[in-house]
């Protein structure tokens, strides 16, 4: 039987003449979009006799792996399948002895791992896959957007306290997972395409999980209060203040990743200082359930302090001098 010949798709483009010495073409937004060909991409250019051959670098690796998981804890399984999701695992394959742990991952998915479906389950198994399209093009809108989340879930939270609606703050858990579920996404785009320089990833990750933990101790906040909003909840005025003052100041650090200077970092760290000397005040004249609101705001500043390290980080770059100033 003759070996039936396929005919390559050959598609011709203009060279452009820019400058005196440099040539550019230009690529169709099909291929492109088929190669995963984007700004500031190194392609391989190969010589081969008369004929130049133009390739995408390696395509991305399909990730599959299998795992047994002999606990039924719900934590647990949560830490594992975040595991495997940050790392950029597309199919994984889950084998389990309890129905009560294949309860606990359908939860884990529904709330925290935005892209993995269960594709198969039965008794004992099952296999998630991502849908996702782990864009890294996507990264920054991603973290911004996650900013806009955790803000609207803070000013939510300081308006029903300050209204004392504080059996209405667990219905704002939505907010909650919605940021969780964005940081996820953004920690497994960065593990999973090698974002930017090591350093550059290293201080990213560390923001997204400093960004977690901010949004878990306002979760723990509002579980608190609304554990005790069965009593007569009495919080000053002052203490209130004081979460309204945060979240403001959580809005201030949020422009410093973008707009970075470091007169404004040195503001903004002399108005959190205030701010938490403030709260240490309040704290010595406080009751039981003012003082633990308070000890959580001060858990907030800590976190807020700890971001500063990496925001100067992620920007030391584009504050580097060309040459010693004139002082």
């Amino acid at each position: 039987m003759q070996k039936k010949t396929v005919q390559k798709k050959i598609i011709q483009r203009r060279v452009i003449q820019q400058g005196n010495d440099t040539l550019t073409i230009t690529l169709p937004k099909d291929w492109t979009r088929k190669y995963g060909v984007k700004a500031k991409d190194l392609l391989n250019l190969t010589p081969n006799d008369n004929v130049l051959e133009i390739s995408a670098g390696e395509s991305k690796k399909h990730e599959t792996t299998e795992f047994c998981i002999s606990s039924d804890n719900a934590k647990i399984i949560n830490w594992v399948l975040g595991a495997f999701f940050k790392i950029g695992i597309d199919e994984l394959t889950i084998y389990y002895p309890h129905q009560n742990s294949a309860n606990a991952i359908i939860q884990a998915i529904r709330q925290k791992l935005s892209g993995y479906v269960i594709i198969k389950q039965d008794k004992n198994h099952c296999i998630i896959k991502s849908m996702s399209t782990d864009d890294e093009r996507s990264l920054d809108s991603l973290i911004k957007r996650n900013f806009t989340i955790l803000f609207s879930y803070t000013d939510n939270i300081y308006e029903l306290i300050n209204q004392k609606k504080y059996d209405e703050l667990l219905e704002l858990r939505y907010l909650h997972d919605n940021a969780d579920q964005m940081i996820m996404l953004c920690e497994r785009i960065i593990l999973k395409s090698k974002y930017g320089s090591t350093a550059e990833t290293v201080y990213k990750i560390a923001l997204l999980e400093n960004l977690e933990l901010f949004g878990d101790v306002y979760k723990k906040i509002c579980a608190y209060l609304s554990s005790e909003s069965d009593k007569k909840i009495y919080l000053r005025k002052d203490c209130i203040y004081i979460l309204k003052m945060i979240n403001t100041l959580f809005r201030e650090e949020e422009k410093l990743i973008y707009k970075y200077t470091t007169p404004a970092c040195a503001d903004f760290m002399e108005k959190l200082l205030a701010c938490e000397k403030d709260l240490n005040k309040l704290i010595i004249s406080s009751h039981k359930v003012e003082l633990i609101f308070l000890f959580y705001l001060k858990e907030i500043i800590s976190l807020m302090m700890n971001f500063i390290p990496t925001i100067t980080m992620l920007n030391l770059n584009d504050h580097v001098i060309e040459q010693r100033p004139p002082f």
